[in-house]
């Protein structure tokens, strides 16, 4: 590795990054077989390929991918990010159907070091040459006919990589973004970006961005936020349904064109401050000689400034554990707050590995008497903004009328002084006995807050969990994804909502479950089995529903960053 700062280290996407002497990656294909009744799968692959086990291909959603074009995409999900071409397939299926569309990704497994925007500056020019040509020349194998053939690539390669290398591809991307759109345009882009929204399109785009121009939009960002964001270069879908939109913006932070154009409604507007930054960045980018675009660290520091303290509750079994467990485990990327382990959280996360992920089972429930200190580190995708939340993961039990025990004076004070609260509730409960603990929380949050004869004006989040026995449908599992503040309400008795509007100011609801639903083949499919000793297990392959969800709500409540 070389730390010596160049001239196009000065961009802030690039900032104090190191430049590596060569970027090293795997390779997958994904698509149909020619000849085959086999639905859309893994046609080649190399053998380290992660993808390949962690089903990255349902984290690329592109609508109905009904109108096939040459374009690139860019995703980042932790410390893998992946320049994907995509193109249209020679493939024709056994009933003869065809023009579909084909993926070829580059997996990176990018060092902490090492600026993502490196990565994209390289790898997605290269993936733009790549094509089907490996295993199409082997396509009358009769192997593919079966389900789990996948073609073997040679073992992963290696990109040379240099300032000199960075500085032609940032050229490059510069002239195509100068060749294909405005400076005005750019500014609106960015100032979407940095309020906060998903999947801003690039105004008047006609064509596909080349791939140098794709990564070139990453430059004058903070680098914080240029290492999290997942740029799709084009959507080819001739329409798109509504239900589908919010996974599609969620999935990418910008979506730049499209067979059909880029929804804008919805859209939280952008401040002044927004714009000015914006304009400034669309500038650098125009500009002869690139500048740098300060602002984002100090309101970074300024949000980490103060420990923002969340307090979590819900009675007993309720999935406190398996929730804040699966935040971590299923969390990175899943909303606009990244979340990150630190020391004090460590132990509690390798141990809800071993159980829900090795074990495919449900955490024990917390033993009574002990609460364990958990502390999360968040950041926001795309402003940078970040947060050190600190919370506790207390057995239900202590949540049962606590308040006239002894010893319990210490969680009276700290509920009484949380920036914000997540309550979780079964609604699986018998409706008495479910408006009993809220009746008796909300009550009992009141009196601890010190609001006496006035409402709680703190942000809460109240967490239906085990939602999964709610979702029924793609319907349902998209509803409840997009609107949970709805899908709840429909379902929640009206007392409920009475008790939370007569105690609380300002509160969303959420459906969440940690161990999710399946959906395949346009159905939904229950992940949660009984097994021959009658314990409930987990399938693999669940989605989990909206575990970030109400944490990026509450985040975004506190600190104002959308």
């Amino acid at each position: 590795m070389t730390t010596k700062t160049t001239t196009v280290q000065r961009w802030p996407a690039l900032d104090a990054g190191q430049v590596p002497e060569q970027l090293t990656y795997e390779r997958g294909i994904w698509g149909k077989a020619h000849n085959a009744r086999t639905d859309f799968r893994w046609l080649a692959a190399t053998p380290a390929l992660a993808a390949l086990h962690r089903a990255l291909q349902h984290e690329l959603p592109l609508g109905s991918e009904n109108a096939p074009i040459v374009a690139t995409l860019w995703r980042v999900t932790g410390d893998r990010c992946y320049a994907i071409g995509i193109y249209p397939s020679a493939a024709i299926d056994a009933s003869g159907r065809r023009d579909f569309l084909e993926k070829h990704l580059l997996e990176w497994q990018r060092p902490p070091e090492v600026p993502a925007a490196t990565g994209a500056l390289l790898l997605l020019p290269l993936v733009a040459h790549l094509d089907s040509s490996e295993w199409w020349a082997r396509s009358d194998d009769p192997r593919w006919t079966g389900a789990d053939y996948v073609m073997d690539l040679p073992s992963g390669g290696a990109l040379p990589c240099s300032p000199d290398l960075i500085e032609e591809a940032v050229a490059e991307g510069r002239r195509g973004l100068a060749e294909a759109t405005s400076e005005e345009a750019l500014a609106e882009l960015y100032a979407l970006l940095l309020a906060g929204n998903g999947g801003v399109p690039l105004r008047g785009l006609e064509v596909p961005l080349p791939p140098a121009a794709v990564a070139a939009l990453l430059l004058p960002l903070p680098r914080e936020l240029a290492d999290r964001l997942s740029v799709g270069g084009w959507l080819p879908s001739s329409w798109l349904s509504n239900s589908v939109l919010p996974e599609i913006r969620e999935s990418w932070d910008l979506l730049l064109g499209g067979e059909t154009s880029i929804p804008t409604s919805g859209f939280v507007e952008p401040t002044a401050e927004h714009l000015r930054r914006a304009r400034e960045m669309a500038s650098a980018v125009f500009a002869d000689i690139p500048a740098r675009v300060e602002g984002s660290a100090s309101k970074s520091a300024a949000l980490s400034s103060r420990p923002l303290q969340l307090a979590l509750w819900g009675p007993t079994s309720a999935g406190k554990t398996a929730l804040l467990a699966e935040l971590f485990l299923d969390g990175a990327g899943s909303a606009d707050w990244d979340v990150y382990p630190t020391q004090r959280s460590l132990q509690f996360i390798h141990g809800m590995r071993t159980y829900m992920n090795t074990n495919n089972s449900f955490p024990n429930a917390t033993t009574v008497g002990y609460a364990e200190a958990l502390e999360y580190q968040f950041a926001h995708r795309r402003t940078g903004a970040t947060a050190l939340l600190q919370l506790e993961d207390r057995p239900g039990e202590d949540s049962r009328e606590f308040a006239e025990r002894k010893g319990k004076t210490d969680f009276n004070q700290r509920l009484g002084s949380a920036d914000g609260l997540v309550l979780v509730f079964d609604t699986r409960l018998e409706a008495s006995e479910l408006e009993r603990l809220l009746a008796s929380t909300l009550e009992i949050l009141h009196v601890a807050s010190g609001r006496i004869g006035r409402k709680d004006l703190r942000p809460i989040a109240v967490c239906v969990s085990k939602a999964d026995v709610n979702i029924h449908t793609p319907a349902d599992y998209h509803r409840a994804m997009g609107h949970p503040d709805e899908f709840v309400r429909e379902r929640l008795d009206g007392k409920l909502v009475e008790l939370l509007d007569h105690y609380c100011e300002r509160y969303r609801l959420f459906p969440v479950s940690a161990a999710g639903v399946r959906l395949r083949y346009g159905a939904i499919e229950p992940v949660v089995f009984i097994d021959e000793s009658l314990q409930n297990r987990l399938c693999p392959g669940g989605r989990p529903l909206n575990l970030m969800a109400p944490f990026a709500w509450l985040l975004d409540q506190l600190t104002g960053v959308s």
